[in-house]
């Protein structure tokens, strides 16, 4: 019989591959992980591109157990042109979840939209936000 070993660190669990008993990464270490396979290596880089404040990049790269605002999880996983799938796995590292909350969520089914018809660059996605009415990704100030 084979089972998942958990333990706990600063109240979060941490899960390890049934395979290789290796710990899985945490969800920073994977969009660091994600940034450095995509060329985001620097603080202005990632302000550049993902449209989020510099301070975000510093906390993901010091603090493996960091969980940014889910609003900026989002912009994220966006940016980063990750699959609906990816995306619903990372969330789920920060304890997100993509999927809507009830009938009347319009920003998830937005966000699920603009993920499945391959929206990367912020901007557009804000101005399509913006024109819904509803809260915008990211912010440089962040």
């Amino acid at each position: 019989m084979s089972s998942y070993n958990y333990t706990y660190r600063y109240g979060n669990v941490k899960r390890y591959s049934k395979q290789s008993n290796k710990e899985t990464p945490t969800f920073a270490e994977e969009v660091m992980l994600l940034l450095e396979s995509n060329g985001i290596t620097s603080g202005q880089s990632f302000e550049t591109s993902i449209y989020l404040g510099r301070n975000i990049y510093l906390k993901l790269k010091k603090d493996k157990n960091y969980i940014p605002s889910e609003n900026a999880a989002y912009t994220i996983c966006i940016a980063l042109k990750l699959s609906l799938y990816e995306t619903m796995n990372l969330l789920n590292k920060a304890g997100y979840s993509i999927m809507p909350r009830g009938k009347d969520d319009l920003y998830r089914e937005v966000l699920i939209r603009m993920i499945l018809d391959q929206f990367s660059y912020i901007p557009e996605c804000n101005k399509e936000l913006k024109n819904l009415g509803l809260q915008e990704l990211g912010s440089i100030e962040s």
